[in-house]
Parts: C-alpha cells; sequence; structure tokens
C-alpha cells in the first residue's frame, strides 16, 4: 500500500508559459494552436511552487520564477532549471521506502501541455539524455485539476460526457472570486515587451491551482465517512 511520509510527500505545482509566432495565431477551430516541434515555437519559461501538503509550511508556500529573458542561455537554460528542480525533488524521495508515494506534479491542463512541452522542448534541446528525461517527466503522478473538476460537478452542470473542466469553471465552482483569461494574451504581452505582467499572470495561475486544490481537498475529506469504532 502506498504511504505517504509528511517529510517526503512532496508536490509540484506549476504553470508554464509558451509563445506563438504571429504567423501561427490565426487559426479557426485549432484548440491549441502551441507547438513544440514548430518553428519559432518556444518556451518563455514559468513559475513553480513546491508543497509538502502534510506539513505545515505548506500554507506559506514560495513562488520560484524561471525565465528566457533573465538568463544568458535563454529556453536551453530555463529547461536546464526546471530539469533540475524536479530532479533534486526526485533525489529527495531517495530510495528510503520503496511504498513511498512518487513525486506528484499538480496545475491546470498540466497532462496535456505542461509536461509533454517539458519533456519535448528538453528533448529538442538535449537538455539531458532522452531515457533520463522520460523518467523525471513520466514518472511523475499528474493531478490534473482539471480533469479532476470533473467529479466536483454538479448534476445540473454535467454533461452526459466526462469532459475535462476549465479554470473558469472550477474557479465558480470552488467560489474563488476570478475569472482567467486565454493564455493567448501572454503572446501579445511578449511582443509587447511586458515582461512583468506574463510573470505577475503566471505566479497568479499557480496560487490560483493550489487554492483550487486546497478547496477540492478540504471537500473530499469533509464528505469521507466517519469511522464507527
Amino acid at each position: 500500500m502506498v504511504r505517504f511520509d509528511p517529510e517526503l510527500t512532496e508536490m509540484i505545482f506549476f504553470d508554464l508559459e509558451f509563445y506563438v509566432p504571429k504567423v501561427d495565431r490565426d487559426k479557426p477551430g485549432v484548440s491549441l494552436l502551441a507547438n513544440p516541434y514548430k518553428k519559432d515555437h518556444f518556451l518563455l519559461g514559468g513559475v513553480f511552487c513546491k508543497i509538502f501538503p502534510l506539513q505545515k509550511s505548506s500554507e506559506n508556500p514560495k513562488f520560484e520564477h524561471y525565465w528566457t529573458w533573465e538568463m544568458k542561455e535563454g529556453e536551453k537554460a530555463v529547461l536546464a532549471k526546471i530539469y533540475d528542480l524536479f530532479q533534486e525533488a526526485w533525489k529527495r524521495l531517495g530510495n528510503k521506502d520503496p511504498w513511498q508515494a512518487d513525486l506528484i506534479a499538480v496545475g491546470l491542463g498540466i497532462s496535456k501541455f505542461d509536461i509533454p512541452v517539458l519533456f519535448t522542448r528538453s528533448l529538442i534541446l538535449e537538455v539531458a539524455r532522452p531515457e533520463e528525461l522520460f523518467e523525471c517527466y513520466f514518472k511523475l503522478k499528474q493531478v490534473d485539476l482539471n480533469v479532476v473538476g470533473i467529479g466536483f460537478s454538479s448534476q445540473k452542470t454535467q454533461n452526459e460526457v466526462l469532459y475535462p473542466k476549465t479554470a473558469n469553471e472550477l474557479l465558480d465552482r470552488f467560489g474563488i472570486n476570478k475569472v482567467k483569461t486565454s493564455g493567448m494574451s501572454v503572446w501579445d504581452m511578449y511582443d509587447a515587451g511586458d515582461r512583468q505582467d506574463i510573470k505577475a499572470r503566471t505566479e497568479n495561475e499557480v496560487r490560483d491551482a493550489v487554492h483550487i486544490y486546497w478547496k477540492m481537498r478540504k471537500e473530499l475529506l469533509s464528505n469521507q465517512p466517519q469511522s464507527t469504532r
């Protein structure tokens, strides 16, 4: 049975921003314009937050920023920093307990976009060997809040087809008075040189993910049947 040692159980909440050039932005009917294999598409950076959910320190998390314009080697340096962050977390787990839970990645849409992009761009830019990149990113236990959110839909709002919920649907569901703007706005911000706005927006995305996670966790725990012992 999986065990959750408070000293070892770690979650990494994160959100990435990816750049799409103007030539590829106007494509009606395409749900995902960013493509890590296309020319001039690249990772701008992201914000990361490490949380040990079974410790009191989780109440005041710190947010780490990695951005291409702040590093001389640009995208590759950002990817290397992110890879090191995950590798260090894996090393903290070590080989102390084979039943200890794996490293957990949490965010909005991370299974669809963020984790595949980290792997793909790191592979292209040769940040590490392919087998090392695969083990780092695809051994993660992924908690994609858009997918988890399906189970929190009311009968009135649930579709006959189980379908991931948007960030705005989740914010509304949990009474968080915020509205998420389209990630496509980041492309214009980058073109205009609004670097600080990109950083602030991305950190807010991670804060929202953390907030949604704790709301989900509280509701799930409150609905657990009480022991009769």
